[in-house]
């Protein structure tokens, strides 16, 4: 029982989390300078980002613009968000950026494609991830583009992303394999 109220209790955050953060009140946004840092030199065609900061997390959200369809998010806090599989999810082993992560895939009400995942950046930080597009190919689209942000993008990058709460290139290039080694 206790499994099934923290299953509903995260379902309860994702759908609020991105169902309305388009809609938070817009002095609640970063400046436009440390979405630009954060999206580096990545180039996402037809979508708008925008950032939330809370109070132990921020929220990078992204929606699709006509004629794209679909939205991204990715929610950075100190704790991990407990993602787990259930008897609608496939479970898919897959990559984001340099890490190897496993996707939760499934189909929504509505027949979009819904694609998340939990992944640690640096030893208190973690990554939440969610995608959702009409179609496998717009999903993994989105799932590309966000793996070349520099917080996912493999150490050589010369993408670089300083901020508060990020990890740098010096620490992705740290001894012992980096933040990522772990990300399995």
């Amino acid at each position: 029982m206790l499994r099934n109220s923290a299953v509903m209790l995260r379902a309860l955050s994702l759908l609020l989390t991105f169902a309305l953060a388009p809609a938070l009140h817009a002095g609640n946004a970063s400046p436009d300078k440390e979405l630009a840092a954060f999206l580096g030199e990545v180039e996402m065609q037809n979508v708008s980002w925008t950032k939330y900061d809370g109070t132990d997390f921020t929220l990078f959200y992204c929606t699709a613009q006509p004629p794209r369809t679909g939205a991204a998010g990715v929610y950075i806090s100190r704790e991990p968000i407990a993602a787990e599989a259930d008897e609608r999810n496939t479970l898919v082993e897959g990559s984001l950026g340099r890490f190897s992560v496993k996707w939760l895939r499934r189909v929504i009400k509505d027949g979009s494609t819904q694609s998340e995942t939990v992944l640690r950046l640096a030893p208190q930080q973690w990554a939440h991830v969610l995608v959702e597009a009409g179609d496998q190919t717009t999903l993994q689209q989105y799932i590309s583009e966000l793996g070349q942000l520099s917080i996912f993008a493999p150490a050589g990058s010369k993408k670089s992303f300083v901020g508060p709460g990020f990890i740098d290139a010096g620490l992705r290039n740290h001894a012992g394999g980096g933040p990522g080694a772990d990300a399995k």
